[in-house]
């Protein structure tokens, strides 16, 4: 379970890291836990940043509903 929700989490994470425009930053300051900060998205990606985030919660959600003992999801929206 844990695997999976890392792999999940840390190629979001690549993914995010890769785009030019897009300035991110994040933690993983203990196993089991990950922090992820969008500090710039420009106006023209954030219908892909949309599709991407929706891509990521749906996946944790499948294995939440697996294992809801297991998992705890936490999304902050519009949080600066």
């Amino acid at each position: 379970m844990c695997a999976a929700v890392t792999v999940l989490f840390r190629t979001a994470a690549r993914v995010l890291e890769l785009q030019p425009d897009i300035r991110i930053r994040g933690s993983a300051s203990e196993n089991g836990r990950m922090e992820l900060q969008i500090e710039e998205l420009p106006a023209l990606r954030q219908d892909w940043m949309v599709g991407l985030s929706d891509f990521l919660v749906r996946g944790v959600r499948d294995l939440q509903e697996e294992n809801p003992k297991a998992i705890v999801l936490q999304v902050i929206e519009g949080e600066v």
